[in-house]
C-alpha cells in the first residue's frame, strides 16, 4: 500500500495522493521581499520551488467509507492520480460512501467528476455546506473569481 495510514479511535484513516503541484515560492510569501525570502528559503535548504501535494483523507468508520474533498484530479497536469491511489490503498472508487467537500476551490473538488462529467465515485452522497454552496452558486461568483475558475 502507498500512503499514510493512522487510526482516530478506532476508524482507520487513509491520506490518498492526488499528486502534487511545483508553485514559485513568490506564490506563498507573495509579500516578502526578495533578498529575505531567498535567504529563509537557503536557511532551510528549499529552492525558490515549492513541491506542494494534493491529498484527500478517506475515513473507514466500519459502516461508511467517507472520503474528505477528492484532489484536483485533471485541473493540473500533475494530479488526477486519486483513483490509483485509492486502488493502491486497497479501495475503489465504488467502495466511496460519502464524499466531504470541505470548500468548493478546485484542489478540494477537481476530483468530483469524472473525464465523461459523471460522478467519481457513484454510490456516494456528496456533502457540501450550504454556505460554501450558495457562494459558488450565486450569479456573482464568475465576477468574484473569473469564469474560467468556475
Amino acid at each position: 500500500m502507498t500512503g499514510y495510514r493512522y487510526s482516530v479511535g478506532a476508524f482507520p484513516c487513509y491520506v490518498i495522493s492526488d499528486g502534487t503541484r511545483i508553485y514559485p515560492a513568490k506564490a506563498f510569501f507573495a509579500n516578502a521581499p526578495a533578498s529575505e525570502l531567498a535567504a529563509a528559503l537557503a536557511r532551510h535548504s528549499l529552492s525558490d520551488e515549492l513541491v506542494t501535494p494534493f491529498n484527500a483523507l478517506l475515513v473507514d468508520t466500519g459502516v461508511r467509507r467517507v472520503l474528505i474533498d477528492t484532489g484536483t484530479g485533471r485541473v493540473v497536469e500533475t494530479a488526477g492520480k486519486l483513483p490509483d491511489s485509492l486502488h493502491a490503498a486497497g479501495f475503489a472508487p465504488q467502495d466511496v460512501d460519502t464524499v466531504v467537500l470541505t470548500h468548493g476551490h478546485a484542489d478540494h473538488i477537481g476530483g468530483a467528476l469524472t473525464r465523461q462529467h459523471q460522478p467519481a465515485f457513484p454510490n456516494a452522497d456528496y456533502l457540501l455546506t450550504r454556505i460554501e454552496w450558495d457562494y459558488w452558486m450565486a450569479e456573482e461568483a464568475a465576477l468574484r473569481v473569473g469564469e474560467s475558475r468556475l
